[in-house]
């Protein structure tokens, strides 16, 4: 199993998902049931695009569909299943973002 993110206690840590929310291959559907997700996630602020290898056609190609579920938020994020979290990081790159 994968370690998912730290729902209940915010992004800070990694951790396995406690035996209620069950094993999700990549998080989404337990950060969703979460009380912190679910807002997020009913309001449509989640968005994801899921490729296949074969549809993925690279990293470059695969960056550029991702793009395309922005919709005009001021902060995009755009990550992959390599990304690993630090305790903070959100505050961290807001204020990194600003400082540019």
């Amino acid at each position: 199993e994968r370690p998912c993110l730290n729902v209940t206690g915010g992004f800070g840590a990694t951790r396995r998902y406690p035996p209620q929310l069950g094993a999700d291959e990549d998080c989404v559907s337990a950060f969703c049931a979460s009380p912190e997700g679910e807002p997020h996630c009913a309001s449509g602020r989640v968005r994801i695009l899921r490729l296949g290898e074969e549809e993925a056609l690279g990293p470059i190609y695969s960056r550029f569909l991702a793009s395309h579920l922005w919709r005009g938020e001021t902060f995009f994020l755009q990550i992959d299943g390599h990304t690993d979290f630090r305790a903070g990081w959100d505050s961290a790159l807001v204020q990194m973002a600003r400082r540019t």
